[in-house]
């Protein structure tokens, strides 16, 4: 399996190693050419995830390590039966 990350996500190495390969780049570097072979897409709220960037890869599932929802295309994400998982409410504790 090969797992996309953004390198600002924190221990992504010691988090995901165990589950295939992982590219890890800026959330800014990741692309549709990046992406293309890709079975999991883990970003921050850098990474546009859309139409744009995912038509024609193989992503099954996207990760989003951040509370804020307005860079993923949600409903392109369900219409083409791709997990979407986020961490939405984790800083519930802090406000």
């Amino acid at each position: 399996m090969k797992l996309v990350i953004d390198d600002a996500c924190y221990a992504y190495d010691t988090i995901f190693g165990d589950f295939g390969e992982i590219c890890s780049l800026p959330g800014r570097s990741i692309d549709k050419a990046v992406v293309k072979e890709a079975d999991v897409l883990i970003v921050r709220s850098r990474t546009k995830v859309n139409q744009a960037l995912l038509e024609g890869s193989k992503v099954k599932f996207v990760g989003s390590t951040v509370a804020g929802l307005d860079h993923v295309d949600q409903d392109y994400l369900q219409d083409n039966d791709i997990t979407f998982f986020s961490a939405q409410g984790c800083n519930s504790m802090a406000v």
